[in-house]
């Protein structure tokens, strides 16, 4: 008796894009180079933290600045507020995140992909359409790539 089973398709949002970005990814990350990322990843990611907390805290001197002086900024002129409260929403995300990336935990690769979906909408809803598109996309096939290795 022969069995023919007809794949699923993929059901939910987490299922597709792993079918997507993994199964059926025209390039696969190289076994070797997806353990780099996974034991390197979090020392880039904590580099990168810091680097961007005095670019952060510069922001949020300039914001609260034009907050004082003019509501035009907070209200409907400068998008730059939101992509502002998006970029710190994805900063404390990707610190919540270090303890399990280091520690090889799905929290840790969780707390990462919920990073890029709020960095992505903040880029959207700030105007930058295309390039959070790509931005999203590269993150997210990355991240998909190495997501068996956490636990």
């Amino acid at each position: 008796m022969e069995t023919n089973q007809v794949p699923h398709p993929p059901q939910g949002f987490m299922e597709t894009l792993e079918y997507y970005l993994v199964t059926k990814a025209p390039f696969q990350i190289p076994a070797n180079v997806k353990e780099m990322i996974v034991q390197f990843g979090p020392w880039l990611a904590c580099i990168v933290l810091l680097a961007t907390i005095p670019l952060f805290l510069t922001f949020l001197g300039l914001g609260s600045m034009f907050l004082f002086y003019s509501p035009y900024y907070m209200v409907g002129g400068g998008n730059w507020y939101m992509h502002f409260i998006f970029t710190a929403i994805t900063f404390v995300l990707e610190i919540v995140a270090l303890p399990g990336l280091f520690g090889r935990k799905m929290f840790g690769w969780n707390m990462i992909f919920y990073a890029t979906v709020v960095s992505f909408l903040g880029s959207v809803l700030s105007g930058n359409v295309i390039g959070g598109i790509i931005f999203a996309i590269i993150s997210l096939y990355v991240l998909f790539q190495i997501r068996s290795y956490y636990s």
